[in-house]
């Protein structure tokens, strides 16, 4: 099997293989969420700051209501976080995304000493598995410490668990630009509430070698078809949960896409 993967891919499948197969594999249809709606204006208003233009997050967050309205019309359906009257839809993100993108320019204006370098950078090579791609947020300049550093904008609830987002695109980085701009460390920066994690942002022992493992042993396991479900609080919000025969039972959905269902109607494993 060889096409191309990435960081995205693969931690979905790492995070539940249900998930990767139904959303990836079977293409079961999902609409829009909000979060991440929002987070794709977020991301978008930061970039304009950082080519000097005003971040205009109103813009960016209407722009993204437009694209999804389109995809999917029925807005009664697009996903939500929360509950009830907590529900976080158009009324919670209009302002809470202008404080999120207010972060990044708040950090950026406080540290001065970081130069951009790259702005959603698109890296990608060849593993033997396959070519893996990504689009990095940030590789600034740190002039006090002379050193080039990775920063991936993240504006959900939530902190990375590891990383392996930023050791892989640090390796991708590293091949693409040779010791001109070695990258050694990288962070995630929390729209939430501003701050930097890990605390500790070493990548060194990220090499290529661990990529192609990586590929590797996971083109091992799609081939085998091994897609095991992983349940967890996050099946009540999961945008493929009708489709999952755990989480739902047996229903016209789940005979249709899910192959764990007795009653699986779709092509045999």
């Amino acid at each position: 099997m060889s096409e191309h993967w990435s960081h995205s891919q693969l931690s979905t499948w790492q995070g539940c293989g249900k998930r990767f197969e139904l959303e990836r594999i079977k293409r079961y249809p999902t609409p829009p969420a909000w979060y991440l709606i929002a987070g794709k204006a977020i991301h978008k208003a930061c970039d304009r700051f950082d080519g000097g233009l005003p971040p205009d997050w109103e813009a960016m967050f209407r722009m993204e209501i437009e694209v999804a309205a389109f995809e999917w019309p029925d807005e009664s359906e697009w996903l939500a976080a929360g509950y009830g009257q907590a529900k976080q839809g158009y009324k919670h993100w209009l302002p809470k995304g202008a404080e999120h993108v207010q972060r990044w320019v708040d950090f950026r204006e406080e540290n001065p000493q970081l130069r951009v370098v790259a702005v959603e950078a698109e890296v990608s090579h060849g593993t033997g598995t396959g070519e893996i791609k990504a689009f990095l947020d940030r590789v600034l300049y740190d002039e006090d410490k002379e050193e080039h550093i990775l920063l991936d904008i993240k504006s959900g609830s939530k902190r990375p668990e590891s990383k392996q987002q930023l050791g892989i695109y640090s390796v991708l980085w590293n091949i693409s630009h040779e010791d001109e701009f070695f990258i050694r460390e990288g962070y995630y920066f929390m729209t939430k509430d501003g701050g930097l994690h890990p605390k500790d942002g070493d990548l060194s022992h990220w090499t290529l070698d661990t990529l192609k493992k990586l590929g590797q042993e996971w083109n091992r396991a799609k081939e085998a078809r091994i897609y095991l479900p992983v349940m967890s609080n996050g099946c009540e919000t999961c945008s493929v949960k009708a489709a999952c025969y755990v989480k739902s039972g047996d229903s016209p959905i789940t005979r249709e896409y899910d192959s764990l269902n007795p009653h699986y109607r779709g092509e045999k494993a």
